[in-house]
């Protein structure tokens, strides 16, 4: 359904035949952002479900994770250094750190940046749990549907939709659960057997104490595609290709002796020949061998690594480049596409957080925080060069000021508290000293 079409129907509330039709028009994109997350874990893979043709023959279905390796690295790339967060005020900044130790928020980004880097974008709840504290927790995306209204960019309303097991009697059945958010309540829905959804008769609705609806989408990109779904094609030729090279390699071994100008032995003649290991008879005898073109096989593997590489904007770390003497300045080159495409994630995850801080400082029973004062800084967990930075520190030294300067030395967080730390340690100079002494 389009999102205009949607909006005008919910503005009479929200129906059973609305919950079936969001559910069935999201239903795809589900299954497709599940089949993805599986095969990021190297399950339910193409090479996997090939068939055997002839049980005579090897049939390998190498796994070649490069799907787990982009992921991974990626976020490694972005999060392996934790978001730094700031607040100023004494109250405001105990606040914060309390929300980011309770709802582990260090853990939570590096599984949202997972999420939506596979599966094209991730989704995040926000609620107040027990002790009427601010909390948060990722919702797989495939059971998370956003309605924005595409004027405001507002998310207007947000729906989590998930399978339960329902007893009845000695019988199991599978039903969908619904819980539909607006900027004032949740609704909680129930699969009937009538294909429809019933209100909770138990749990009908409940304010969820925000002033916003509490769902955040984590965009991947505009496009919401996860970052191997452009090269899985090549990831599959390359799966193949290893797999039927170890094929050949192994059909191989069971090679075949040809006997010219004599009948073959029989099979006592062939346990006698074992066991002496001696041949006897008429006739030439020599192995039947096919000749294998490794240097093809070898070319083709290097041309699809590579690709694999370069239009995913992944690094190939066995690249001989990274083993080199190569300075980390150097290395940084090398690491430009993964990096533009860091920063194309960053602008999506920062607009995320921005929405998600507005929507917990809405709690009323929550701190007097104005969202946009909430300040944070994505760092790259890469190796660091110290003898170059040293150098280019000495080398500014006289022409910039000592606080940019220490900015550019990533083990100082607060160039301000350095330069204080810096003076307080300095020798004190007795002035008194110098008066005596031209006297």
């Amino acid at each position: 359904m389009d999102t205009k079409e949607i909006l005008k129907r919910l503005e009479t509330g929200v129906t059973s035949e609305i919950i079936k039709d969001l559910v069935e028009d999201h239903s795809a994109r589900a299954a497709e952002m599940k089949r993805l997350y599986n095969a990021y874990k190297a399950e339910e893979l193409s090479i996997l479900k090939r068939p055997e043709l002839d049980s005579h023959q090897a049939n390998n279905k190498l796994v070649n994770p490069y799907r787990t390796n982009i992921v991974d690295q990626v976020c490694g790339y972005m999060f392996g250094e934790p978001i730094s967060y700031e607040v100023e005020g004494e109250a405001e900044a105990e606040w914060l750190r309390m929300f980011r130790l309770i709802n582990r928020v260090e853990d939570r980004d590096a599984t949202t940046g997972k999420y939506k880097t596979i599966c094209g974008y991730g989704a995040r709840l926000c609620y107040i749990d027990n002790e009427l504290k601010e909390r948060t927790m990722n919702l797989p995306p495939w059971e998370a549907i956003i309605i924005k209204d595409r004027s405001l960019d507002e998310t207007q309303f947000a729906m989590r939709y998930y399978e339960i097991t329902d007893k009845t009697g000695d019988k199991n059945r599978l039903r969908i659960r619904v819980e539909w958010y607006d900027k004032k309540n949740i609704y909680f829905f129930n699969e009937g057997d009538d294909g429809r959804f019933h209100a909770d008769q138990e749990k009908p609705s409940q304010p969820h104490l925000f002033q916003y609806v509490p769902v955040i989408k984590f965009k991947n990109n505009d496009e919401e595609t996860g970052d191997f779904e452009i090269v899985e094609p090549l990831i599959d030729a390359y799966d193949r290709l290893v797999s039927d090279a170890q094929n050949i390699l192994e059909d191989f071994r069971a090679a075949y002796l040809v006997f010219e100008g004599g009948d073959p032995p029989t099979k006592e003649e062939v346990d006698e020949m074992k066991r002496a290991r001696a041949i006897g008879g008429p006739g030439n005898v020599k192995y039947l061998t096919k000749e294998i073109q490794d240097q093809f096989l070898q070319n083709q593997k290097q041309t699809l690594n590579a690709n694999i590489y370069k239009f995913a904007q992944a690094v190939d770390m066995d690249d001989e480049a990274f083993h080199s003497a190569e300075s980390g300045e150097a290395r940084k080159w090398r690491l430009m596409a993964l990096e533009n495409k860091a920063i194309s994630k960053e602008r999506k995850f920062d607009a995320a957080l921005r929405e998600e801080f507005k929507v917990i400082t809405s709690y009323p029973g929550g701190p007097n925080i104005d969202y946009l004062d909430i300040q944070w800084e994505f760092r790259r967990n890469v190796p660091i060069d110290l003898q170059y930075l040293g150098e280019a520190v000495q080398k500014f030294a006289g022409i910039t000021s000592k606080k940019t300067l220490l900015s550019l030395l990533p083990f100082i967080d607060n160039p301000d508290d350095e330069i204080a730390q810096m003076e307080e340690e300095a020798p004190e100079v007795d002035l008194d000293e110098f008066e005596d002494e031209e006297e």
